[in-house]
């Protein structure tokens, strides 16, 4: 453990680091064993010493090296020095033979996740540093990512539904090298780290001649901070725009005014054009930077009839863009919705149960005639029903329809979009 001399000698300001986390009462540590987790897990031990937050040290066996079992309970016995709880975890089953890492992340995010649902963690804290900001600012540059991607790991973000906050990002390796160091332990070598098979080591291979080139981890980690910071700028002219500009129906078709959507600068064009389809296109894979480019150079050229995108089926019109959740592979699947139960319904609907014994099914509208359909909603209704099919319709189990879209006429069925409707519901 790190003495007080020792964070005095390492000139540690322990508060600036964990600046906005003693909000947290429990707070789990991801630690792998390296130097950069272990530094960590020093760090924060020192710092919550007569604080009301509480640490929560878990550690996973990816099951992919024979040395990682005995790694894990080596994490196990310097957490019990320190007096903090400790969670081992396993990677189980087949490993991919392509994608390794990337479905080793998913995983360990995932297990720690659970693990920290069961003992009430709030957010988990990692080890990420200068030098892998420095790496990942590189990697997305050469992978052509857009403002926010080129801006860096966040301080804070949620990665697989997890809370994740990153401290040491203005430390460099060798200082928390050195740290460890001080408190006399010895870290673990993981020579995957070091292997040029998988993208990350091969940046940071060429790091030491970039860094002869006055390209070090400071002027990337000043890059990414220019760039988060133009970046939240313009996220905050877009939602100024998305406000002012686009609605959706409470069938959950999108609509964007072209009188001010084409007077924008291409950049909050992008972006509001990006949200829309986010919103409209339902459980799919949303488009990357280079589709959206694309699309916005074809709206505005005279001889666009209208695309597919994200989940959408994209129109212009002389108004306005509109945006329908497509039916080209399938529509969305049906739900069952039984008493006192809730469900997100295609990413874009939460439906609430809010009956004693009622059981309701939810299923794509379909079908159903557009006497039923107005009847139900009490006006006439502007869409073309091929324009509907994807909009959810719930029946309870004698085909009573108590609910289109966000409209819902029977006080047992509660409905919300999941996304940001908070626009005009023209």
């Amino acid at each position: 453990m790190l003495s007080k001399n020792d964070v005095v000698a390492l000139r540690l300001n322990l508060d600036d680091i964990f600046a906005g986390f003693d909000r947290y009462s429990k707070i789990g540590l991801a630690v792998s064993g390296g130097a950069d987790s272990l530094a960590l897990l020093m760090l924060a031990e020192h710092w919550t010493r007569g604080r009301r937050s509480r640490l929560v040290v878990f550690s996973v066996d990816h099951g992919l090296r024979p040395e990682s079992a005995g790694e894990v309970e080596q994490v196990g016995e310097i957490a019990k020095r320190c007096n903090l709880d400790f969670v081992p975890l396993k990677w189980t089953g087949e490993k991919p033979a392509k994608g390794v890492q990337a479905k080793a992340r998913a995983a360990r995010y995932q297990l720690i996740g659970q693990a920290m649902k069961e003992r009430g963690a709030e957010i988990l804290l990692t080890g990420h540093h200068s030098g892998d900001q420095a790496e990942t600012i590189l990697m997305r540059l050469a992978h052509k990512s857009g403002l926010g991607g080129l801006a860096g790991m966040p301080k804070m973000t949620r990665l697989f539904d997890v809370v994740v906050g990153r401290p040491l990002l203005g430390f460099s390796k060798e200082r928390l090298e050195l740290i460890v160091k001080r408190a006399g332990l010895r870290p673990v070598i993981d020579p995957s780290n070091f292997d040029e098979k998988f993208e990350r080591p091969r940046w940071r291979s060429i790091m030491p001649e970039l860094r002869m080139r006055n390209l070090d981890e400071e002027s990337l980690r000043l890059f990414g901070q220019r760039m988060r910071r133009a970046d939240q700028a313009l996220a905050t002219l877009t939602e100024a725009a998305d406000r002012k500009l686009r609605r959706i129906d409470p069938f959950g078709i999108g609509a964007i005014k072209r009188a001010g959507f084409d007077d924008l600068p291409e950049e909050l064009r992008l972006r509001v054009l990006f949200r829309a389809i986010a919103d409209c296109g339902g459980e799919t894979d949303q488009p990357d930077l280079n589709q959206i480019e694309d699309l916005t150079l074809r709206l505005a050229q005279d001889v666009f009839r209208g695309t597919s995108l994200g989940g959408c089926w994209v129109e212009r019109t002389q108004s306005e863009i509109s945006l329908v959740r497509e039916c080209g592979r399938g529509l969305p699947r049906a739900q069952s919705l039984e008493a006192g139960q809730a469900t997100i319904w295609d990413g874009r609907f939460r439906f609430e149960n809010r009956s004693a014994s009622k059981r309701m099914k939810i299923a794509p509208l379909d079908g159903m005639k557009r006497s039923e359909l107005e009847a139900f909603v009490g006006a006439p209704v502007r869409h073309n029903m091929a324009r509907l099919r994807s909009a959810p319709a719930v029946r309870d189990d004698a085909g009573t329809l108590l609910g289109v879209g966000t409209l819902s006429h029977d006080p047992s069925l509660f409905v919300e979009p999941t996304v940001n409707w908070t626009y005009s519901q023209e």
